[in-house]
């Protein structure tokens, strides 16, 4: 709210362009930063938790790198498109961590599972869109990708706004089912008979 105020009064009444695109590149930082705090609250692996909060360096730095290579009044999308990369591979390790934990708790029960498919939609369809929007300039294509970029944007919105009737609950050790490791679950199947000795 903060960043579209300030933003919207920068275009309105001081119709600066350069400071306009300056809050938003500073919004693109300040966004990644949230989303990695809030992604290493959602993991479990402690060494992953440090490697991704020490990855808001790299990207600020990369974010400073682009903005004084760049012409004040014009704007690229690559912070965006490593934002975007980055969010995908870590919710995409999100959903393989909660695969790898077998719960008495449904996955679909946790807020911070919906949340992590809203922003699924959102990262890989914003993602796809700006690396295809700057690659034609057939005005009906253009439209037809805003209209899916509206479509994912109105999908991701429903998906967050309905993950609060989600039920978050805390998870134990004592929600975790521990398997034995004998079990032998990850073996081939075999279609012969063994017989035992």
């Amino acid at each position: 709210a903060f960043f579209s105020s300030t933003s919207l009064y920068v275009l309105n009444f001081q119709h600066s362009k350069s400071a306009y695109l300056f809050i938003l590149r500073f919004y693109i930082a300040i966004e990644y930063a949230i989303l990695v705090i809030f992604f290493s609250i959602l993991f479990q692996n402690r060494i992953f938790k440090i490697i991704i909060l020490f990855s808001i360096i790299p990207f600020w730095s990369y974010c400073i790198y682009n903005f004084l290579l760049s012409e004040p009044k014009a704007f690229n999308n690559y912070p965006s498109i490593v934002e975007f990369s980055v969010f995908i591979l870590l919710i995409l390790f999100y959903f393989y961590e909660k695969m790898n934990i077998v719960s008495n708790i449904p996955l679909f029960q946790l807020i911070s599972f919906w949340l992590c498919v809203g922003l699924f939609i959102y990262f890989t369809g914003n993602l796809f869109f700006l690396l295809f929007v700057f690659s034609t300039d057939n005005k009906e294509i253009l439209k037809q990708m805003f209209l899916i970029y509206s479509g994912v944007t109105i999908t991701k919105n429903l998906i967050l706004a309905g993950a609060w009737f989600a039920k978050e609950t805390v998870q134990t050790d004592a929600n975790i089912i521990q398997l034995p490791e004998n079990m032998k679950l990850d073996d081939d199947f075999t279609f012969t008979n063994t017989t035992n000795p």
